[in-house]
């Protein structure tokens, strides 16, 4: 410490100066924005590595709500209350199990895929499928039982869209 001290009294008049003030200043700055610098970029490491262990397995838990029972909630609410009560909805992750409806070839080798009761056309789960990964929709009949998992990114009272699909069974016919 005494040394510092010493420094400081032999160069007094060049660190008071004008110069000495804007070098000392510079130097405050410079290490400064440099320990900023590293804070942001652990920060973006940190956030990157978790986007990719989100992507790589997605581990939220599926919803216990039925889906019967989100139709039913929809169609009971009063019509100018369904819009808003559809927007809790989208982002979670449901599981359904029903008969498929119907198949579409989409562009670039993408199929739309329609799940519900033949019966009730007012309200079917939909989804697009890469073909390649699931070739099953390729040769399955309507009516076969399919038990799908995804987000709810879309929901009216007529359909549910589903996204980040994965295909849990299929009962073939």
């Amino acid at each position: 410490m005494g040394i510092w001290i010493n420094w400081v009294i032999e160069n007094k008049e060049w660190l008071f100066s004008g110069l000495g003030l804007s070098v000392l200043g510079g130097l405050y700055f410079l290490v400064r924005w440099l320990l900023r610098r590293k804070a942001k970029t652990t920060d973006q490491v940190k956030l990157k590595t978790q986007t990719e262990e989100n992507k790589a397995e997605d581990r939220r838990p599926v919803t216990r709500l039925d889906f019967n029972k989100i139709k039913n909630e929809i169609k009971s609410l009063p019509p100018y209350q369904r819009e808003h009560v559809l927007k809790n909805y989208i982002g979670l992750r449901v599981e359904y199990t029903g008969p498929l409806h119907s198949v579409d070839q989409r562009d670039n080798d993408r199929i739309a895929f329609y799940l519900g009761d033949t019966s009730d056309y007012l309200f079917l789960v939909t989804g697009v499928l890469e073909e390649k990964e699931f070739p099953e929709f390729k040769v399955m009949h309507e009516g076969t039982m399919v038990t799908l998992r995804g987000d709810i990114i879309e929901l009216s009272e007529i359909k549910m869209v589903l996204g980040n699909i994965e295909l849990i069974r299929n009962m073939l016919k």
